[in-house]
């Protein structure tokens, strides 16, 4: 054999090895649920493209929004605590003179509270908080303490609708947002439904005012942006982090220094992480969360996802069990407990708030019956169109009238009726035997 024959021989065999190689080579890892987390979010800005929204003007009063100096808020807490407790009584200067400063503010997020629609600019970098979730809840502090002011002026109406704003507000900075923004929601949604219930017993409320409340909260419920979708935004969240910590860029942004004082990225940059195989980890991790999520309370607390947990008693020993992808893993260890603990939450307010619109239903029977119902299927179609359920048990709401005043609650947590004994989502599992009642 010549040279030419050789050299064009040889030649053949490197094109065909590197077609192969090439041809061969191993794709990046594509998330499908990062795929659905866009097309939502995209969906999300269609619908509301070209429509009034609701996050324009909080935008606005986000930065009109007059914040008080460290010392002047220490005194305006304490006198909101003690309007929220005793009512408004004396001056009150601070609180005065904080509602006079924020007229303007107070202006946008009353314009913005009154469109139906909401989508806050979208956020898909773990730096990125839009708006600022303090100024949130300082918004909610100044509906209720406007509420407070007019329920000491006797109107109790206007004080209704400020509380019925409230959950409103609530319900907007959750839609299309991760779970930081779902989290202040119910929060905010905590603060607007207990003042709607201390409310609506007082005689002073028109009819009229408590069948809108009922109407309007079932309709911000039916517009609420589930825990599952939450999910997926978080899902985006989680994925740039994933990214800042793969490509080293820790200093890049002042928001991932919280996330270094959780985990000490000076100790593990040197160690192994590829980045496919935590896509796919988060990928799959995040997809088990929100089919738990989907499901009846029952069914959920029945899905056990403790293979994304780490052994606190035996790191060594975990650690040397995921060798193979150590940050990756310990990353989503460390953020699944609170992930999923997420979801108790979710169905709390959903429980709170069908005991809400019960309770109204229930003040609107009274005044028109004269005392309370036996049942709740007296509510059942005047007052109510269902009886509404415990989200927790998925039966009925636990009802029992006592002379001329009721019992209502959820079972909570533990799914049992412990006959009205109450307890807190806040204490360990072990503490939690008890009922969700008001």
């Amino acid at each position: 054999m010549n040279t030419k024959k050789i050299s064009k021989a040889l030649a053949i065999t490197g094109i065909a090895f590197i077609v192969l190689v090439t041809g061969c080579s191993k794709k990046p890892y594509e998330s499908p649920l990062l795929k659905e987390a866009h097309a939502l979010r995209t969906k999300l800005e269609t619908e509301i493209h070209g429509k009034p929204n609701a996050a324009d003007d909080y935008l606005m009063a986000k930065n009109v929004y007059i914040k008080f100096s460290k010392d002047e808020e220490k005194e305006l807490s304490k006198q909101h605590d003690d309007v929220l407790e005793n009512g408004w009584k004396g001056e009150n200067k601070e609180l005065r003179e904080y509602l006079k400063k924020n007229e303007e503010a107070l202006k946008y997020l009353d314009s913005g509270i009154k469109k139906k629609l909401c989508l806050l600019p979208r956020t898909d970098k773990i730096d990125q908080l839009l708006p600022e979730l303090a100024v949130c809840r300082g918004f909610a502090r100044l509906k209720v303490i406007r509420g407070k002011l007019y329920e000491s002026q006797g109107q109790y109406n206007e004080a209704m609708n400020e509380y019925l704003e409230v959950i409103k507000l609530g319900k907007d900075i959750a839609i299309g947002e991760p779970l930081i923004h779902k989290l202040v929601s119910i929060a905010i949604g905590f603060i607007g439904l207990r003042r709607v219930r201390e409310t609506a017993q007082t005689s002073d409320v028109s009819d009229n005012t408590l069948r809108e409340a009922i109407a309007r909260i079932n309709d911000i419920k039916s517009s609420e942006f589930k825990i599952a979708d939450t999910y997926k935004m978080e899902f985006v969240i989680s994925i740039d982090a994933i990214d800042m910590i793969h490509r080293k860029r820790e200093t890049e942004s002042e928001g991932f220094k919280d996330i270094k004082k959780i985990v000490p990225l000076h100790q593990i940059n040197s160690w192994p992480i590829n980045y496919d195989n935590t896509l796919k980890l988060f990928d799959s991790a995040y997809q088990d969360l929100i089919r738990k999520a989907s499901l009846p309370y029952p069914e959920s607390v029945k899905v056990h996802l403790n293979k994304y947990g780490y052994e606190k008693s035996n790191f060594v020993f975990w650690l040397l069990k995921n060798i193979d992808n150590p940050v990756g893993k310990l990353f989503l260890a460390m953020l699944y407990p609170a992930l999923e603990r997420a979801i108790e939450h979710a169905v709390r307010i959903e429980a709170v708030t069908d005991m809400t619109i019960t309770i109204l239903a229930l003040e609107l029977y009274k005044r028109e019956k004269g005392q309370y119902p036996e049942n709740l299927d007296g509510l059942v179609p005047e007052y109510l169109q269902v009886i509404p359920k415990d989200s927790f048990t998925t039966k009925p709401l636990v009802y029992r009238k006592v002379n001329d005043k009721y019992i209502l609650y959820s079972c909570g947590v533990d799914m049992d009726d412990d006959g009205g004994k109450t307890t807190y989502l806040i204490k360990i599992p072990e503490d939690r035997n008890g009922d969700l009642m008001y």
